[in-house]
């Protein structure tokens, strides 16, 4: 039976009811929500002819990510019982990952990138973080259908989740996300290759036209003369394959400390990261926020417009330029020209997005003289 909504509010103000009894039941959400108890049904009324159902207590409230309560259960015949009380609402529920894997690889991957490496594409705005994730994401979803490469839905989870940890990674090395997880393949030494996770070895070093895979060592590896190097977020130190070291830990060279550090009687010390930070030769500002040191204090470059002039030997050569366009020429006369989109006609590599080359005279997503196939 549905009461007059009059008459609701009346009880409502009287304390008769919960505010709850008033509320729609809601259901959905984010993952892992636990949903209001269900409603208790209204007490029995005592026996009598023709007498009115007791009314159906409402379903809880859930809460989010929760399932709704279910409906409490009608009275016995005969006079009206009281209204069931409504469910308890439910704790919030975590927020669920949105989006296929590779879009939540995107979106750690440039989230990371954003928030430490100023001269991402990530870190420009939202503009250039949308710009981030499209072309993660198309790198992403190109690498699994690259022969070799076994990425699972679950390894891709992890590889998110390994981003957002805000792991130790070099942002001049930030081009090719699986490859940074560490994500291996089937493919064994010496096969051709043109990414690091179409190898069983995890690494593809250069030769010829495209690539051969090798092996890369892992955390507590032997590593040095004649051996692959580690890992990404590793460092070869004293023969083996450790964590980089963090402020105020030990090191012996400055690429034993996590980005954004350098090695300094023996522990790894901050770069000066803020623009007008005194700064020096031994001590040099944070690349990894688009600085350089300039007359004893870090400073930042300015933006040119796109075929205006710049300066391709700056030490932030890259961001003088705008999103997609890269500083390219001679010194007098560079000039930010953008770069081209797969498929677009090309005579050099330069002139195509990062992770493309200029394959056949057009700009190719993974392209290799050789095929990815050695064909």
């Amino acid at each position: 039976m549905t009461y007059p909504r009059a008459l609701l509010l009346a009880l409502l103000a009287a304390g008769a009811l919960s505010a709850c009894y008033l509320s729609d039941t809601y259901s959905g959400g984010g993952s892992g929500g636990i949903s209001g108890a269900s409603g208790q049904g209204g007490a029995g009324g005592k026996a009598g002819s023709g007498g009115m159902s007791g009314a159906s207590g409402q379903g809880g409230m859930s809460g989010g990510g929760g399932t709704s309560g279910s409906s409490g259960q009608a009275g016995a015949g005969g006079e009206a019982g009281a209204a069931g009380q409504a469910g308890g609402a439910g704790e919030a529920g975590a927020a669920g990952a949105v989006g296929s894997p590779c879009e939540q690889v995107a979106a750690a991957y440039c989230g990371f990138q954003a928030l430490r490496c100023g001269l991402s594409d990530a870190a420009r705005g939202p503009e250039g973080r949308q710009r981030c994730e499209a072309r993660s994401r198309a790198i992403c979803e190109a690498s699994r259908q690259l022969p070799g490469v076994t990425a699972t839905d679950e390894q891709l989870q992890e590889c998110a989740a390994r981003f957002a940890a805000d792991p130790a990674f070099d942002c001049d090395d930030l081009a090719m996300p699986l490859a940074l997880c560490a994500i291996r393949g089937q493919r064994g030494d010496e096969e051709p290759c043109v990414i690091g996770p179409q190898c069983a070895g995890g690494l593809c070093g250069a030769k010829g036209g495209c690539g051969v895979c090798r092996q890369q060592a892992g955390l507590q590896a032997p590593c040095g003369t004649g051996i692959s190097g580690c890992e990404p977020g590793l460092s070869c130190q004293l023969g083996t394959c450790l964590p980089r070291s963090r402020a105020g830990e030990v090191c012996i060279q400055d690429e034993d400390c996590v980005p954004g550090h350098r090695c300094g009687n023996a522990l790894c010390q901050p770069l000066p990261s803020e623009v007008g930070a005194p700064c020096s030769s031994g001590s040099p500002c944070n690349p990894d926020r688009a600085l350089f040191c300039e007359q004893q204090q870090c400073k930042t470059t300015a933006q040119r417009g796109s075929g205006e002039k710049c300066d391709p030997d700056a030490a932030v050569s890259e961001e003088q330029c705008p999103l997609g366009h890269r500083c390219k020429g001679f010194v007098l006369a560079a000039s930010c020209k953008s770069l081209k989109p797969d498929g677009a006609s090309c005579e050099s590599t330069s002139e195509c997005e990062p992770l493309s080359r200029c394959d056949g005279g057009t700009c190719q997503l993974f392209g290799c003289a050789s095929g990815p196939d050695g064909g």
